[in-house]
């Protein structure tokens, strides 16, 4: 990717996704469209309340090493179970269609397929997306953000991520040298 990198000289956090029944506190900005990649850069960090469960947004946020602050996995199924988090969780949730018997996991009126949905969210992945930061509540995360350290987690990211991609390439070489 060829966006910016962090630079996070603006003192507020941005939140890419609303939930409408909250008051966030002076100290987070909600996203405004139109925007530019230079405008997500600036802001100390960016708080998701995801819609999905992989999104390229998250992945281009993390390349760009802006630190990622997300509800924990116990929260997002509060926030899904209220009807503020993950609006596009399943194609069927999507568009309001009935899941085909078939298809367990688009089954989301089954809590236990939204669990698994949730537990194999990319941004709860340590591995691959370490240093993202989680909260427990609106309340927690304003205590999460007054002890933020947007700067550590953004150097820490710009390592693993010179890291990471050295990993895909391995891992797409090998690949493509079965296929060959």
């Amino acid at each position: 990717y060829n966006y910016p990198k962090w630079i996070g000289s603006d003192p507020q956090f941005l939140l890419c996704n609303t939930v409408d029944t909250v008051v966030f506190e002076n100290n987070i900005k909600k996203l405004q469209r139109p925007y530019s990649w230079q405008q997500i850069a600036t802001y100390q960090g960016a708080i998701h309340i995801p819609y999905n469960i992989s999104t390229m947004t998250i992945f281009e946020h993390y390349t760009a090493n802006i630190p990622m602050i997300f509800p924990s996995k116990s929260f997002l199924l509060e926030l899904y179970q209220s009807g503020n988090a993950l609006s596009q969780l399943t194609w069927n949730k999507t568009f309001n269609t009935t899941p085909l018997p078939k298809r367990e996991l688009n089954n989301i009126f089954d809590i236990n397929n939204v669990v698994r949905l949730i537990n194999a969210a990319d941004f709860y992945d340590d591995e691959w997306m370490p240093y993202i930061t989680y909260f427990d509540s609106f309340k927690h995360l304003s205590e999460v953000l007054s002890q933020h350290n947007s700067v550590e987690i953004s150097t820490k990211m710009s390592k693993i991520n010179i890291i990471r991609k050295h990993q895909v390439y391995k891992l797409w070489k090998e690949i493509l040298e079965k296929l060959s």
